[in-house]
């Protein structure tokens, strides 16, 4: 049974043609986003602490979110590999407020340098080892946001972690 439902949200994530806007509930995304990594997450020692708020919908193409969500997650997950004493703890919430749903990934990793903070977004920018990395998850991650009508920010402290957070219009 968990096998099919495997599949079928594989089948769902990686549906061709053109894709078509639907109301999509953001605790459901996550829920289901995470049943893909839920267990290889903690097989290698990541605590995940979900608030997810029930009944936030946004109008969206749920694969086109997984894929920003999946991009935020990776990048919480490489924020404490240079650090391996850390405590390897990721958060994850959604809500609303002012008219928008959101999504917010919460690390307490390594954090971004000031002046990386400025370039994230940019095509091919990365901090990573060359081959390892090659800086496009980001940038797509902010173009799939915006043609949603919404925004992607990061805030990030050195030492402390960082915080990426979408939002998008509710539905």
């Amino acid at each position: 049974e968990r096998c099919r439902k495997i599949v079928e949200k594989l089948l769902i994530y990686t549906r061709l043609g053109s894709p078509v806007r639907e109301r999509t509930d953001l605790k459901e995304l996550v829920e289901d986003t995470l049943d893909f990594f839920h267990t290889h997450l903690e097989l290698d020692g990541y605590q995940l602490h979900l608030d997810l708020h029930e009944g936030v919908q946004v109008l969206a193409v749920a694969q086109e979110l997984q894929q920003v969500l999946v991009s935020l997650l990776l990048n919480a997950k490489e924020s404490y590999e240079t650090a391996p004493e850390l405590a390897k703890n990721i958060a994850i919430s959604c809500g609303q407020s002012e008219g928008h749903g959101w999504i917010v990934v919460r690390d307490a990793g390594i954090g971004i340098a000031p002046d990386d903070l400025t370039r994230v977004f940019e095509p091919f920018f990365t901090n990573k080892t060359i081959g390892k990395n090659i800086g496009l998850g980001l940038s797509v991650a902010l173009e799939i946001v915006r043609q949603h009508g919404g925004d992607l920010a990061l805030k990030s402290t050195p030492g402390q972690g960082t915080a990426a957070r979408f939002s998008l219009p509710l539905s």
